[in-house]
Protein backbone atom coordinates (compact mmCIF):
# COMPACT_ATOMS: atom_id res chain seq x y z
CA UNK A 1 0.00 0.00 0.00
CA UNK A 2 1.14 3.30 -1.02
CA UNK A 3 1.61 6.07 1.77
CA UNK A 4 -0.36 9.43 1.33
CA UNK A 5 1.26 12.41 0.66
CA UNK A 6 0.13 13.60 3.99
CA UNK A 7 2.60 11.09 5.80
CA UNK A 8 5.72 11.84 3.48
CA UNK A 9 4.69 15.14 4.47
CA UNK A 10 4.67 14.82 8.42
CA UNK A 11 7.84 12.24 8.42
CA UNK A 12 9.94 14.44 5.98
CA UNK A 13 9.55 17.77 8.32
CA UNK A 14 9.79 15.49 11.70
CA UNK A 15 12.83 13.47 10.62
CA UNK A 16 14.58 16.63 9.27
CA UNK A 17 13.99 18.58 12.46
CA UNK A 18 15.46 15.41 14.16
CA UNK A 19 18.29 15.62 11.47
CA UNK A 20 19.12 18.98 12.19
CA UNK A 21 18.77 18.95 16.03
CA UNK A 22 21.39 16.18 15.94
CA UNK A 23 23.84 17.82 13.80
CA UNK A 24 23.27 20.53 15.87
CA UNK A 25 24.66 18.89 18.84
CA UNK A 26 27.18 17.11 17.06
CA UNK A 27 28.37 20.78 15.62
CA UNK A 28 28.46 21.59 19.33
CA UNK A 29 30.29 18.96 20.71
CA UNK A 30 33.20 19.29 17.69
CA UNK A 31 33.03 23.01 18.64
CA UNK A 32 33.57 22.73 21.92
CA UNK A 33 36.55 20.29 21.37
CA UNK A 34 38.17 23.06 19.34
CA UNK A 35 37.75 25.51 22.09
CA UNK A 36 39.01 23.41 24.92
CA UNK A 37 42.01 22.27 22.80
CA UNK A 38 42.32 25.97 22.24
CA UNK A 39 42.53 27.53 25.67
CA UNK A 40 44.56 24.54 27.24
CA UNK A 41 47.89 25.81 29.03
CA UNK A 42 51.47 25.18 28.24
CA UNK A 43 54.41 25.47 30.32
CA UNK A 44 56.26 28.18 28.44
CA UNK A 45 57.33 31.49 28.94
CA UNK A 46 55.50 34.66 29.25
CA UNK A 47 56.74 35.90 25.77
CA UNK A 48 56.02 32.12 23.69
CA UNK A 49 52.45 32.29 25.39
CA UNK A 50 51.50 35.06 23.84
CA UNK A 51 52.41 34.18 20.50
CA UNK A 52 50.94 30.94 20.93
CA UNK A 53 47.94 32.52 22.08
CA UNK A 54 47.83 34.60 19.14
CA UNK A 55 48.43 31.19 16.40
CA UNK A 56 45.65 29.61 17.68
CA UNK A 57 43.34 32.74 17.48
CA UNK A 58 44.41 33.77 14.14
CA UNK A 59 44.12 29.87 13.24
CA UNK A 60 40.08 30.09 14.80
CA UNK A 61 39.20 33.39 13.15
CA UNK A 62 41.06 31.81 9.64
CA UNK A 63 38.99 28.70 9.91
CA UNK A 64 35.69 30.47 10.30
CA UNK A 65 34.85 29.42 13.77
CA UNK A 66 32.88 32.01 15.10
CA UNK A 67 30.77 31.74 12.16
CA UNK A 68 30.53 27.95 12.66
CA UNK A 69 29.42 28.83 16.21
CA UNK A 70 26.74 31.50 15.49
CA UNK A 71 25.30 28.74 12.95
CA UNK A 72 24.43 26.43 15.40
CA UNK A 73 21.39 28.47 17.23
CA UNK A 74 20.23 28.80 13.36
CA UNK A 75 20.22 24.81 13.24
CA UNK A 76 18.08 24.74 15.99
CA UNK A 77 16.04 27.39 15.16
CA UNK A 78 15.62 25.33 11.77
CA UNK A 79 14.93 22.28 13.45
CA UNK A 80 11.97 23.50 15.91
CA UNK A 81 10.10 25.81 12.91
CA UNK A 82 10.53 22.16 10.83
CA UNK A 83 8.55 20.45 14.19
CA UNK A 84 6.25 22.96 14.19
CA UNK A 85 5.30 22.79 10.52
CA UNK A 86 5.38 18.50 11.40
CA UNK A 87 3.02 18.82 13.83
CA UNK A 88 0.23 20.96 12.24
CA UNK A 89 -0.23 19.15 9.37
CA UNK A 90 -0.72 16.05 11.51
CA UNK A 91 -2.82 17.69 13.79
CA UNK A 92 -5.25 18.70 10.54
CA UNK A 93 -5.27 15.24 9.73
CA UNK A 94 -6.40 14.22 13.56
CA UNK A 95 -9.12 16.69 14.61
CA UNK A 96 -9.59 20.61 13.14
CA UNK A 97 -10.19 22.23 16.05
CA UNK A 98 -7.02 21.05 17.90
CA UNK A 99 -5.40 22.12 14.86
CA UNK A 100 -6.54 25.34 14.61
CA UNK A 101 -5.54 26.00 18.41
CA UNK A 102 -2.29 25.02 18.09
CA UNK A 103 -1.55 26.17 14.74
CA UNK A 104 -2.52 29.90 16.25
CA UNK A 105 0.02 29.41 18.66
CA UNK A 106 2.55 28.09 16.57
CA UNK A 107 1.67 31.19 14.02
CA UNK A 108 1.84 33.69 17.10
CA UNK A 109 4.93 32.22 17.55
CA UNK A 110 6.90 32.55 14.29
CA UNK A 111 5.43 36.00 13.87
CA UNK A 112 7.18 37.05 16.41
CA UNK A 113 10.36 35.20 15.41
CA UNK A 114 10.14 36.84 12.01
CA UNK A 115 9.54 40.04 13.29
CA UNK A 116 13.05 40.26 15.99
CA UNK A 117 14.53 38.78 12.94
CA UNK A 118 13.84 41.57 10.16
CA UNK A 119 13.28 44.37 12.62
CA UNK A 120 17.18 45.38 13.58
CA UNK A 121 17.30 45.98 9.05
CA UNK A 122 14.79 48.71 9.88
CA UNK A 123 16.10 50.65 13.45
CA UNK A 124 19.62 50.93 14.38
CA UNK A 125 18.03 51.10 18.39
CA UNK A 126 16.77 47.54 17.97
CA UNK A 127 18.17 45.16 20.28
CA UNK A 128 16.68 42.08 18.46
CA UNK A 129 20.58 41.62 17.61
CA UNK A 130 21.15 37.43 15.92
CA UNK A 131 22.44 35.67 13.60
CA UNK A 132 19.45 35.33 11.64
CA UNK A 133 19.44 38.81 12.20
CA UNK A 134 22.59 39.81 10.30
CA UNK A 135 21.43 37.03 7.68
CA UNK A 136 18.34 39.65 7.15
CA UNK A 137 20.41 42.60 7.33
CA UNK A 138 22.04 41.29 4.36
CA UNK A 139 19.36 39.77 2.16
CA UNK A 140 17.61 43.66 3.12
CA UNK A 141 21.26 45.32 1.65
CA UNK A 142 21.04 43.37 -1.44
CA UNK A 143 16.88 43.97 -2.20
CA UNK A 144 18.09 47.62 -1.10
CA UNK A 145 20.59 47.61 -3.73
CA UNK A 146 18.61 46.14 -6.51
CA UNK A 147 15.56 48.67 -6.20
CA UNK A 148 18.48 51.82 -6.20
CA UNK A 149 19.80 50.57 -9.19
CA UNK A 150 16.40 50.09 -10.71
CA UNK A 151 15.47 53.74 -9.62
CA UNK A 152 18.32 54.51 -11.23
CA UNK A 153 18.11 53.10 -14.76
CA UNK A 154 14.96 55.38 -14.75
CA UNK A 155 16.44 58.41 -13.26
CA UNK A 156 13.96 58.52 -10.61
CA UNK A 157 16.51 58.91 -7.33
CA UNK A 158 15.31 61.09 -5.13
CA UNK A 159 18.05 61.99 -3.28
CA UNK A 160 16.11 65.39 -1.61
CA UNK A 161 14.74 63.01 1.10
CA UNK A 162 15.35 59.83 3.20
CA UNK A 163 13.44 57.33 2.22
CA UNK A 164 11.41 54.71 4.70
CA UNK A 165 14.19 52.40 3.72
CA UNK A 166 17.66 52.10 4.91
CA UNK A 167 20.28 52.98 1.76
CA UNK A 168 22.75 50.85 0.96
CA UNK A 169 25.36 52.50 2.79
CA UNK A 170 24.00 52.46 6.17
CA UNK A 171 23.88 48.72 5.39
CA UNK A 172 27.52 48.12 4.96
CA UNK A 173 28.94 47.15 8.44
CA UNK A 174 31.07 44.18 9.40
CA UNK A 175 29.64 43.21 12.35
CA UNK A 176 26.87 44.67 15.22
CA UNK A 177 30.02 46.51 17.29
CA UNK A 178 30.27 48.32 13.91
CA UNK A 179 26.83 49.56 13.07
CA UNK A 180 26.69 50.27 17.10
CA UNK A 181 29.40 52.57 16.82
CA UNK A 182 28.43 54.31 14.10
CA UNK A 183 24.85 54.72 15.34
CA UNK A 184 26.63 56.60 18.56
CA UNK A 185 28.69 58.75 16.38
CA UNK A 186 25.72 59.76 14.86
CA UNK A 187 23.62 60.54 17.96
CA UNK A 188 26.27 61.61 20.60
CA UNK A 189 24.49 64.24 21.90
CA UNK A 190 21.26 63.23 22.81
CA UNK A 191 23.34 59.93 24.44
CA UNK A 192 25.42 61.63 26.76
CA UNK A 193 23.42 62.95 29.18
CA UNK A 194 21.57 59.92 29.50
CA UNK A 195 24.98 58.12 30.01
CA UNK A 196 26.56 60.71 32.68
CA UNK A 197 23.23 60.41 34.08
CA UNK A 198 23.35 57.09 34.49
CA UNK A 199 26.93 57.25 36.11
CA UNK A 200 25.98 59.91 38.78
CA UNK A 201 23.16 58.09 40.06
CA UNK A 202 24.51 53.91 39.84
CA UNK A 203 28.02 54.78 41.44
CA UNK A 204 27.14 57.74 43.63
CA UNK A 205 29.22 56.48 46.46
CA UNK A 206 32.40 56.57 44.32
CA UNK A 207 33.70 59.71 44.59
CA UNK A 208 36.83 59.27 42.18
CA UNK A 209 34.39 58.38 39.53
CA UNK A 210 32.02 61.18 40.31
CA UNK A 211 35.32 63.34 40.16
CA UNK A 212 35.95 62.07 36.38
CA UNK A 213 32.38 63.34 35.43
CA UNK A 214 33.62 66.96 36.08
CA UNK A 215 36.49 66.39 33.07
CA UNK A 216 33.78 66.06 30.42
CA UNK A 217 31.84 69.07 30.88
CA UNK A 218 33.24 71.13 28.27
CA UNK A 219 32.75 67.82 25.81
CA UNK A 220 28.75 68.32 26.43
CA UNK A 221 26.37 70.38 24.65
CA UNK A 222 25.71 73.62 27.25
CA UNK A 223 21.69 72.12 27.36
CA UNK A 224 23.10 68.94 27.95
CA UNK A 225 26.03 70.32 30.74
CA UNK A 226 23.68 72.22 32.46
CA UNK A 227 21.23 69.05 32.93
CA UNK A 228 23.78 67.11 34.44
CA UNK A 229 25.21 69.53 37.10
CA UNK A 230 21.62 70.46 38.30
CA UNK A 231 20.72 67.17 38.04
CA UNK A 232 23.66 66.71 40.33
CA UNK A 233 22.48 69.39 42.83
CA UNK A 234 18.97 68.60 42.36
CA UNK A 235 19.29 64.92 43.19
CA UNK A 236 21.26 65.54 46.22
CA UNK A 237 18.50 68.55 47.32
CA UNK A 238 15.54 65.53 46.74
CA UNK A 239 14.33 67.97 44.12
CA UNK A 240 13.47 67.21 40.65
CA UNK A 241 16.25 69.36 37.77
CA UNK A 242 13.38 70.90 36.04
CA UNK A 243 11.99 72.45 38.75
CA UNK A 244 15.75 73.31 40.18
CA UNK A 245 16.43 75.06 37.09
CA UNK A 246 13.16 76.84 36.86
CA UNK A 247 13.55 78.72 40.61
CA UNK A 248 17.09 79.10 39.46
CA UNK A 249 15.71 81.15 36.57
CA UNK A 250 13.33 83.49 38.71
CA UNK A 251 16.08 83.35 41.59
CA UNK A 252 13.63 81.83 44.35
CA UNK A 253 15.68 78.92 45.67
CA UNK A 254 18.89 80.65 47.40
CA UNK A 255 17.78 78.91 50.83
CA UNK A 256 18.19 75.85 48.71
CA UNK A 257 21.32 76.47 46.93
CA UNK A 258 22.89 77.30 50.49
CA UNK A 259 21.17 73.98 52.05
CA UNK A 260 22.64 71.81 49.42
CA UNK A 261 26.55 73.38 49.55
CA UNK A 262 25.99 73.16 53.61
CA UNK A 263 25.54 69.29 53.56
CA UNK A 264 27.34 68.28 50.66
CA UNK A 265 30.66 66.85 51.97
CA UNK A 266 34.17 68.64 51.03
CA UNK A 267 34.52 67.15 48.41
CA UNK A 268 31.40 67.14 46.78
CA UNK A 269 31.62 70.75 47.47
CA UNK A 270 34.79 70.81 45.50
CA UNK A 271 33.36 69.00 42.29
CA UNK A 272 30.08 70.87 42.46
CA UNK A 273 32.22 74.34 42.35
CA UNK A 274 34.52 72.96 39.57
CA UNK A 275 31.66 71.94 37.48
CA UNK A 276 30.19 75.54 37.85
CA UNK A 277 32.99 76.77 36.86
CA UNK A 278 33.22 74.80 33.85
CA UNK A 279 29.91 75.86 32.24
CA UNK A 280 30.58 79.23 33.21
CA UNK A 281 33.23 78.42 30.65
CA UNK A 282 31.70 77.16 28.04
CA UNK A 283 31.53 79.13 24.99
CA UNK A 284 27.82 79.55 24.26
CA UNK A 285 24.63 79.16 26.86
CA UNK A 286 21.04 78.75 25.36
CA UNK A 287 19.70 81.73 27.67
CA UNK A 288 22.03 83.70 25.53
CA UNK A 289 19.41 82.83 22.66
CA UNK A 290 16.66 82.09 24.74
CA UNK A 291 15.10 83.59 27.75
CA UNK A 292 13.39 80.15 28.91
CA UNK A 293 16.90 78.57 29.33
CA UNK A 294 19.71 78.72 31.72
CA UNK A 295 22.28 81.20 31.13
CA UNK A 296 25.59 82.03 32.69
CA UNK A 297 24.10 84.82 34.68
CA UNK A 298 21.93 81.92 36.62
CA UNK A 299 25.13 79.97 36.74
CA UNK A 300 27.39 82.52 38.41
CA UNK A 301 24.20 82.92 40.79
CA UNK A 302 23.47 79.43 41.64
CA UNK A 303 28.01 79.07 41.89
CA UNK A 304 27.65 82.05 44.18
CA UNK A 305 24.69 81.07 46.20
CA UNK A 306 25.96 77.52 46.53
CA UNK A 307 29.27 78.79 47.71
CA UNK A 308 27.91 80.83 50.37
CA UNK A 309 26.39 77.57 51.64
CA UNK A 310 29.25 75.58 51.71
CA UNK A 311 31.49 78.31 53.34
CA UNK A 312 29.53 78.17 56.39
CA UNK A 313 29.89 74.74 56.67
CA UNK A 314 33.20 75.67 57.30
CA UNK A 315 35.25 77.18 60.34
CA UNK A 316 38.05 78.14 57.95
CA UNK A 317 37.58 79.65 54.59
CA UNK A 318 37.47 76.39 52.12
CA UNK A 319 40.27 76.57 49.21
CA UNK A 320 37.31 76.22 46.99
CA UNK A 321 36.26 79.62 47.68
CA UNK A 322 39.12 81.28 46.55
CA UNK A 323 38.31 79.05 43.10
CA UNK A 324 35.28 80.43 42.58
CA UNK A 325 36.48 84.14 43.20
CA UNK A 326 39.16 83.34 40.27
CA UNK A 327 36.45 82.03 37.93
CA UNK A 328 34.78 85.39 38.59
CA UNK A 329 37.63 87.47 38.21
CA UNK A 330 37.80 85.79 35.06
CA UNK A 331 34.38 87.12 33.71
CA UNK A 332 35.45 90.41 33.38
CA UNK A 333 37.52 90.78 30.55
CA UNK A 334 35.75 93.34 28.18
CA UNK A 335 35.50 90.35 25.84
CA UNK A 336 32.65 89.42 28.11
CA UNK A 337 29.17 90.66 27.98
CA UNK A 338 28.00 93.67 29.81
CA UNK A 339 25.75 92.44 32.34
CA UNK A 340 27.76 89.41 32.89
CA UNK A 341 30.78 91.88 33.42
CA UNK A 342 28.41 93.78 36.21
CA UNK A 343 27.36 90.75 37.44
CA UNK A 344 30.92 88.94 38.10
CA UNK A 345 32.20 92.20 39.70
CA UNK A 346 29.29 92.03 42.19
CA UNK A 347 30.08 89.01 43.54
CA UNK A 348 33.87 89.57 43.56
CA UNK A 349 33.21 92.70 45.62
CA UNK A 350 31.05 90.81 47.99
CA UNK A 351 33.17 87.42 47.78
CA UNK A 352 36.47 89.38 48.72
CA UNK A 353 34.89 90.25 52.33
CA UNK A 354 34.84 86.73 53.38
CA UNK A 355 38.48 86.71 52.97
CA UNK A 356 40.42 90.14 54.33
CA UNK A 357 43.55 90.93 53.44
CA UNK A 358 44.58 87.54 52.02
CA UNK A 359 43.26 87.38 48.16
CA UNK A 360 44.53 88.81 44.99
CA UNK A 361 42.24 88.90 41.66
CA UNK A 362 44.84 86.44 39.35
CA UNK A 363 43.65 89.36 36.57
CA UNK A 364 43.78 92.63 38.51
CA UNK A 365 44.71 94.57 34.85
CA UNK A 366 40.63 93.65 33.88
CA UNK A 367 39.49 95.21 37.02
CA UNK A 368 41.05 97.76 36.08
CA UNK A 369 39.86 98.33 32.42
CA UNK A 370 36.64 97.44 33.88
CA UNK A 371 36.38 100.57 36.31
CA UNK A 372 37.81 102.80 33.82
CA UNK A 373 34.67 101.74 31.73
CA UNK A 374 32.44 101.93 34.48
CA UNK A 375 34.06 105.79 34.87
CA UNK A 376 33.81 106.64 31.37
CA UNK A 377 29.97 105.73 31.67
CA UNK A 378 29.83 107.35 34.72
CA UNK A 379 28.37 104.30 36.77
CA UNK A 380 29.04 105.23 40.20
CA UNK A 381 27.90 102.53 42.42
CA UNK A 382 30.10 100.21 40.20
CA UNK A 383 32.93 102.35 39.82
CA UNK A 384 32.94 102.39 43.88
CA UNK A 385 32.93 98.99 44.19
CA UNK A 386 35.25 98.33 40.93
CA UNK A 387 38.09 100.70 43.18
CA UNK A 388 37.39 98.99 46.10
CA UNK A 389 37.92 95.52 44.48
CA UNK A 390 41.34 96.73 43.08
CA UNK A 391 42.34 98.82 46.24
CA UNK A 392 41.76 96.46 48.92
CA UNK A 393 44.02 93.07 48.40
CA UNK A 394 46.78 96.10 48.36
CA UNK A 395 47.72 94.79 52.07
CA UNK A 396 48.97 91.71 50.08
CA UNK A 397 52.94 92.00 49.75
CA UNK A 398 53.73 92.13 46.19
CA UNK A 399 56.16 92.93 43.52
CA UNK A 400 54.13 94.98 41.47
CA UNK A 401 55.15 96.37 38.01
CA UNK A 402 55.94 99.49 36.60
CA UNK A 403 52.86 99.15 33.79
CA UNK A 404 50.47 98.20 36.80
CA UNK A 405 51.90 100.99 38.88
CA UNK A 406 51.00 103.86 36.25
CA UNK A 407 47.37 101.81 35.50
CA UNK A 408 46.66 102.42 39.54
CA UNK A 409 48.36 105.69 39.89
CA UNK A 410 45.87 106.45 36.86
CA UNK A 411 43.11 104.84 38.52
CA UNK A 412 43.84 106.79 41.49
CA UNK A 413 43.50 110.47 39.60
CA UNK A 414 39.72 109.21 38.31
CA UNK A 415 38.44 108.08 41.69
CA UNK A 416 40.33 111.55 42.82
CA UNK A 417 38.19 113.57 40.37
CA UNK A 418 34.80 110.90 40.68
CA UNK A 419 34.88 112.21 44.66
CA UNK A 420 35.22 115.75 44.24
CA UNK A 421 32.30 115.17 42.05
CA UNK A 422 30.23 113.61 44.38
CA UNK A 423 30.83 115.55 46.92
CA UNK A 424 29.88 118.54 44.47
CA UNK A 425 26.71 116.77 43.61
CA UNK A 426 25.96 115.76 47.13
CA UNK A 427 25.38 112.57 45.91
CA UNK A 428 26.39 109.62 48.69
CA UNK A 429 29.64 106.92 48.40
CA UNK A 430 27.94 103.29 48.85
CA UNK A 431 29.08 102.15 52.27
CA UNK A 432 31.06 98.58 52.35
CA UNK A 433 33.17 99.59 49.00
CA UNK A 434 34.47 103.03 51.15
CA UNK A 435 35.35 101.04 53.85
CA UNK A 436 37.18 98.46 51.75
CA UNK A 437 38.57 101.73 49.61
CA UNK A 438 40.00 103.28 52.30
CA UNK A 439 41.37 99.75 53.80
CA UNK A 440 43.14 99.27 50.88
CA UNK A 441 44.51 103.12 50.53
CA UNK A 442 45.80 102.85 53.98
CA UNK A 443 47.93 99.70 53.04
CA UNK A 444 48.93 101.26 49.78
CA UNK A 445 50.14 104.45 51.22
CA UNK A 446 52.38 102.14 53.55
CA UNK A 447 53.31 99.86 50.32
CA UNK A 448 53.82 102.65 47.85
CA UNK A 449 52.81 106.59 49.06
CA UNK A 450 53.97 108.34 45.62
CA UNK A 451 50.14 106.68 44.37
CA UNK A 452 48.32 108.51 46.79
CA UNK A 453 48.01 111.87 46.10
CA UNK A 454 46.72 114.54 48.77
CA UNK A 455 43.49 115.41 46.78
CA UNK A 456 42.34 111.78 47.26
CA UNK A 457 42.28 111.59 51.10
CA UNK A 458 40.98 115.59 51.19
CA UNK A 459 38.44 114.01 49.09
CA UNK A 460 37.45 111.58 51.38
CA UNK A 461 37.44 113.84 54.29
CA UNK A 462 35.31 116.18 52.73
CA UNK A 463 33.22 113.25 52.22
CA UNK A 464 32.79 112.45 55.37
CA UNK A 465 32.18 116.15 56.74
CA UNK A 466 29.22 116.53 54.05
CA UNK A 467 27.52 113.47 55.64
CA UNK A 468 27.69 111.66 51.78
CA UNK A 469 30.44 108.98 53.59
CA UNK A 470 29.77 106.84 56.20
CA UNK A 471 32.70 105.31 57.53
CA UNK A 472 33.16 102.59 60.48
CA UNK A 473 35.45 103.33 63.42
CA UNK A 474 38.42 101.52 62.38
CA UNK A 475 38.65 103.02 58.59
CA UNK A 476 37.63 106.54 60.21
CA UNK A 477 41.09 105.77 61.90
CA UNK A 478 42.85 104.42 58.87
CA UNK A 479 41.50 107.77 57.18
CA UNK A 480 42.79 110.01 59.42
CA UNK A 481 46.50 108.42 59.64
CA UNK A 482 46.90 108.33 55.88
CA UNK A 483 46.06 112.44 56.45
CA UNK A 484 48.48 113.03 59.23
CA UNK A 485 51.20 110.39 57.23
CA UNK A 486 50.69 112.78 54.06
CA UNK A 487 51.10 115.97 56.16
CA UNK A 488 54.22 114.79 58.33
CA UNK A 489 55.65 113.83 54.56
CA UNK A 490 55.31 116.76 53.05
CA UNK A 491 58.17 119.16 55.17
CA UNK A 492 61.70 118.29 55.05
CA UNK A 493 63.70 117.20 58.46
CA UNK A 494 65.00 114.44 59.80
CA UNK A 495 62.92 114.79 62.41
CA UNK A 496 59.76 115.16 60.77
CA UNK A 497 60.26 112.23 58.74
CA UNK A 498 61.23 109.88 61.70
CA UNK A 499 57.27 108.71 62.49
CA UNK A 500 56.44 106.69 59.32
CA UNK A 501 53.60 105.17 60.54
CA UNK A 502 51.04 106.95 62.71
CA UNK A 503 48.03 105.26 61.87
CA UNK A 504 48.73 102.12 63.99
CA UNK A 505 48.80 104.25 66.92
CA UNK A 506 46.14 106.79 66.69
CA UNK A 507 45.58 109.81 69.10
CA UNK A 508 42.97 110.50 70.55
CA UNK A 509 42.09 113.10 68.52
CA UNK A 510 42.11 111.02 65.36
CA UNK A 511 39.89 109.00 67.41
CA UNK A 512 37.63 111.85 67.77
Amino acid sequence: MRPSWQSIRINTLWFASLVCALVSALIGILVKQWLREYMTEVSLPSRDIIRLRQHRFDGLVAWNVPGIMAFLPILLELSLILFFAGLVDFLFALQPIVAGVVTSIVGISLLFYIVTAITPAFSRRCPFKSPQSWVAIYVCKVLISWIHQLRSAFDAVDDGGQSWITRPRQLNFKSWGDRDIATVQARLDGLDLKAMTWVQTTYIDHADVQDSLASIIQDLSPENANALVFGMIARKAHFTPAILMEQVRSRSCSHLLRDAGRNFDKRSQERTVRMLLKLLRLPSHPRDHDPSRIGRLDMLWTLWEFSLGASKAEKKIPSFVVMVLDGVTSLIRRSEPFPLRRAALNLLCEGTLAIPHSYYPPDMGSIILFAKDCYRQNLRDLFMKACAVILFPHGIVRREGEYHKQQLRELLRNLSTFLVQCNEDGAAFEGSSADKLVSGLSALVDKEPSLVEPALLDALLEGIQLGLLQLSQKEHLLLQGMLKFRVLERPHGPAQQAERHPRARPTEGAAA
